[in-house]
Order: structure tokens, then sequence, then C-alpha cells
């Protein structure tokens, strides 16, 4: 996530992948394939699956590991100062 004017990353975007057909929140997981990871992660912070593996993103990085074939939304919130 950036700023479109400066170009620089912006942490603290709240960002949730839902699955577009039931607009429920994605069943995401790991790069193991099997723990469960969180459909909701803000950028810039770190994220641990079930399985205790810690994700750490850089500025404005966010991720989701593996989700089954599907249709999906991002939905989007930028912290206050935007």
């Amino acid at each position: 996530v950036f700023d479109s004017q400066t170009g620089q990353p912006v942490n603290g975007t709240r960002v949730r992948l839902v699955d577009a057909v039931i607009g429920a929140a994605a069943d995401v997981r790991g790069d193991d394939g099997v723990s469960a990871y969180p459909a909701e992660v803000v950028t810039g912070e770190t994220v641990t699956d079930a399985s205790g593996t810690v994700y750490s993103f850089p500025p404005g990085v966010f991720r989701f590991p593996l989700v089954a074939a599907g249709d999906y939304r991002l939905v989007v919130e930028p912290p206050g100062n935007y």
C-alpha cells in the first residue's frame, strides 16, 4: 500500500480478504498450506499463523499466502491520516 502522491509506503492500513460470493472472511492458509492465517492484516506489522510461524512485513506490505481458487475482494481501510 502506498501514498499515491509521494509513492511512499503506508503503514497501518487494514486489509481484509473477503470471499466475494458469500461476503465472509476468506479461508487463508500460511506458507505450509495447512495452518490457518488471518484474513485481516495491517500493513507494516507482523502476523502469526496457527502453527506459530511469524510473517514480518516491510513498510506498506501485506500478503495472504494461500487461498483456494475462487472470487475474492480486498477491503482496504487506510489509517486515520488518509
